[in-house]
Order: structure tokens, then C-alpha cells, then sequence
């Protein structure tokens, strides 16, 4: 999950290792990659607008790591405790330093107003452009709070 406000420090390490492995028969190729550092997201900037009935959140993402990583158009759902207040769209990618990131969407339909008060939770949901890869599991991976009042 990444953290809100908090800066990561590069360590002098490699952050993206990898390691080759074949069978003598070729019919085996496989390749490992150690991605040090993914987890060491930082959100900050974080800011949350509602109008009516759409809701627009933004915030800024920095990562140490040197790989980039494109999970296209995104779904994410944000919620408060069990109950769900929004389905919001945007498009989400992971690079070395600082990259602005916004939502927009729509709140889910009967929700009660008074629960957009103190905090909640934004989560990953889905990627509508890598169903079938391993990025689909990863958007699931985040999950930061956002102060909803």
C-alpha cells in the first residue's frame, strides 16, 4: 500500500535484477525479475472534489524504481468501511520520480451523503486495457487513503 506524504529513499543497490534459465532441450524458457523498490510508492498532494454527483481525485506518485510500468485506463472503487461511495476512471502508470495522477467518476447510486465525511478508502479495481496479465492482479495492489471531507 503505498504511503500518504512519506518520501522513499534510493538505496546504491540495483533495483531491477534478472535471471535467465533455459532447458538443454529448448523447450523451456523462463526469466525472473526481482522489481526492488515497487512496493516503495509514496502518494502525496492528494486531493478530493466532489460536485453533485461526480467526484474528482488527484494526487501525485513518486517511485524510486527505474521501471515503468503502464496499466493503461483503470478502474478503481472507493470506499468507506463496507460501503461503497464511487466507481472512478483513470488512467495509472508507475515511473522513476513524480507522476501526476487523476480520477473522475461517479457516486454509486443511494449512497447515503453523510458518509463522505472523515475518510476513505481508494482501491484498485481493474484495467480495461491488460485483463489477461499479471498487471490486472497488480492494480488490486493499491490502496491509500483519502480524507473525504
Amino acid at each position: 500500500m503505498p504511503k500518504n506524504g512519506v518520501t522513499q529513499e534510493e538505496s546504491a543497490g540495483l533495483a531491477v535484477t534478472a535471471a535467465l534459465d533455459h532447458d538443454d532441450s529448448a523447450h523451456e524458457l523462463s526469466i525472473s525479475i526481482d522489481l526492488d523498490y515497487m512496493a516503495m510508492l509514496s502518494i502525496s498532494c492528494l486531493d478530493f472534489k466532489r460536485c453533485d454527483e461526480s467526484i474528482r481525485i488527484s494526487f501525485k506518485m513518486s517511485s524510486p524504481s527505474p521501471v515503468y510500468m503502464s496499466f493503461g485506463q483503470c478502474h478503481f472503487i472507493l470506499k468507506k468501511g463496507t460501503e461503497t461511495l464511487a466507481f472512478l476512471d483513470g488512467r495509472f502508470a508507475i515511473h522513476k520520480g513524480e507522476n501526476s495522477i487523476v480520477m473522475e467518476g461517479d457516486i454509486d447510486f443511494g449512497v447515503d451523503y453523510k458518509l463522505f465525511a472523515g475518510t476513505g478508502t481508494l482501491m484498485g479495481f481493474k484495467t480495461y486495457e491488460h485483463n489477461n496479465t499479471f498487471l490486472a492482479h497488480a492494480i488490486r495492489l493499491l490502496k491509500t487513503e483519502v480524507k473525504l471531507s
